[in-house]
């Protein structure tokens, strides 16, 4: 029976040996944190101003109406002019082009007329009651 007592002493002492019972503690492993990616910033670009190029000023020629006639009758411009009529007079006018390329319906006293001649050609036009006339001549 001392045999079996110190055999088991013995085993007990082994097994305590290998499982870390005694002696030096077993080291336990320490976590490593993980390192997440992160999006990298990214500049946001910043608008820069530019300067807008004014428009070209459209030219402008005057026709006038007094006492019942255009003034001037006949009119030389440019492809691209804007033709202004102002009614001068007391009446109200409708001014209408014989090729019916522009019309302007009833131009009170004061009022005024506007109208881009884009093509080359010549414009005859007229006013519808009373009968006198002018031409644009476009080139």
């Amino acid at each position: 029976m001392k045999n079996f007592i110190l055999i088991a002493l013995f085993s007990t002492v082994l097994i305590a040996g290998c499982l870390g019972f005694g002696g030096q503690p077993t080291p336990t492993p320490t976590p490593v944190p993980t390192i997440e990616p992160t999006a990298a910033l990214t500049p946001t670009p910043t608008a820069i101003a530019t300067a807008t190029p004014a428009p070209t000023p459209v030219p402008v020629a005057n026709v006038s109406i007094i006492n019942r006639a255009f003034k001037p009758s006949v009119l030389e411009i440019s492809a691209g002019t804007k033709v202004a009529w102002k009614n001068e007079d007391g009446v109200t006018y409708t001014i209408i082009a014989d090729d019916k390329s522009f019309q302007k319906n009833d131009l009170g006293a004061g009022g005024v007329y506007e109208y881009v001649f884009s093509t080359p050609g010549e414009y005859k036009y007229s006013t519808e009651r009373f009968g006198f006339s002018g031409t644009i001549k476009v080139s």
